[in-house]
């Protein structure tokens, strides 16, 4: 289960999770922090991976730039604070970088290769390796169900591909 944090500076609030085998920090939007308060959930306390997406899709949970790994400084004793029994279905609702399986920073990218356009989640290096050949780049808090139908009407977005369904399910806020 996600841990809700404060700042040690007293800047706001983040969220550790263990998702697919990965420790992943959540900043939190002081709405998403707000939410969790409401919801019961007091600093240092657990709360269920579903809430954590329900302030994941709209933006109000987010990644920054950073590695998923240990930091100098820190005991690997962290690990134990996460209860491995969470329901690995919710943990597959996270989307993940397409090219390295990380959160960080994910757009909804289109691009061009020898082929066909393909759409995918990646993150910033991935993205980066693709410069030239991104038709679309779009990130994640902006990708809604009505947005993709927007850019499919619009022609931003090749034909039904395996694996739309779930950007779809997905982007379903």
């Amino acid at each position: 289960m996600p841990v809700f944090y404060p700042r040690t500076d007293g800047s706001g609030f983040y969220a550790k999770a263990s998702i697919q085998g990965r420790i992943v920090t959540f900043q939190l939007t002081e709405r998403g922090a707000a939410r969790l308060r409401e919801a019961g959930v007091e600093p240092g306390g657990k709360f269920p991976l579903r809430l954590l997406l329900a302030l994941y899709r709209p933006g109000d949970a987010f990644t920054l730039k950073g590695g998923t790994g240990p930091k100098a400084g820190y005991h690997e004793a962290e690990q134990f604070v996460f209860g491995f029994e969470e329901n690995r279905a919710a943990e597959s609702l996270f989307p993940v970088c397409a090219v390295n399986g990380s959160q960080d920073d994910l757009h909804l990218v289109v691009s061009e290769d020898a082929g066909p356009a393909v759409v995918r989640w990646l993150g910033p290096e991935a993205r980066a390796a693709l410069a030239g050949r991104t038709l679309l780049s779009l990130p994640l808090p902006l990708v809604t169900l009505d947005a993709l139908a927007r850019l499919e009407a619009l022609g931003k977005l090749p034909p039904r591909q395996r694996g739309r369904a779930r950007l779809a399910a997905m982007a379903g806020r």
